[in-house]
């Protein structure tokens, strides 16, 4: 699945769905940490991503703010798979819930959500762009570009988290590694049984 433009004219992300960050924000509130996460975020920030709810849209410097909140709490990475695992349980029936339907009634395979990725990124994000290589049967290169926030770690551990979590509803084993990042782009290696 090529990309919707040319690699020079990737519109940079603008709006992401609350949804994710609503989750995450509620998985740090449930270990503790919101105190430490509140204190990391631009004071002009804290009510408007303290107060988020799930579906809405929030402009891009509240999502960098939120990413480099708890990418300052130094979280340990099995901590921060927990809180993404957490982010992504919110987000997975948003995102994909009409594939999800589908899948009870039919054989929905891995291939078969890939094939609408470019609508699931417009339901989460207004800009950017996905592409995807298939490089076996059941493997793929998924790049996410135009991401403000592509170097935040705890992004980067929770987009491979919700990528894994989404395979697993369509396959018995599903594995997602990070191969690359740059500025503005994560590139994942996806691959199922």
């Amino acid at each position: 699945m090529p990309l919707r433009y040319g690699i020079d004219e990737i519109p940079p992300v603008t709006r992401v769905r609350t949804t994710a960050l609503h989750g995450a924000i509620r998985a740090l509130e449930g270990r503790s940490l919101l105190p430490k996460y509140t204190e990391g975020l631009p004071g002009s920030y804290r009510t408007r991503l303290l107060t988020v709810l799930p579906g809405g849209w929030l402009e891009i410097p509240y999502a960098i703010a939120h990413y480099a909140a708890i990418d300052a709490l130094k979280l340990p990475v099995s901590e921060q798979v927990a809180i993404g695992t957490a982010a992504a349980g919110s987000a997975q029936p948003y995102v994909t819930g009409a594939l999800l339907r589908m899948s009870r009634e039919m054989g929905v395979t891995p291939w078969t959500v890939i094939a609408h990725s470019h609508r699931l990124w417009d339901r989460m994000c207004v800009g950017g762009d996905i592409s995807l290589d298939r490089v076996g049967p059941k493997e793929a290169i998924v790049t996410l570009y135009g991401l403000p926030y592509a170097r935040s770690q705890f992004f980067r551990v929770a987009i491979r988290v919700a990528f894994q979590e989404g395979l697993l509803h369509w396959c018995r084993k599903g594995y997602v590694t990070e191969i690359g990042c740059s500025n503005t782009t994560v590139t994942l290696r996806e691959a199922w049984a």
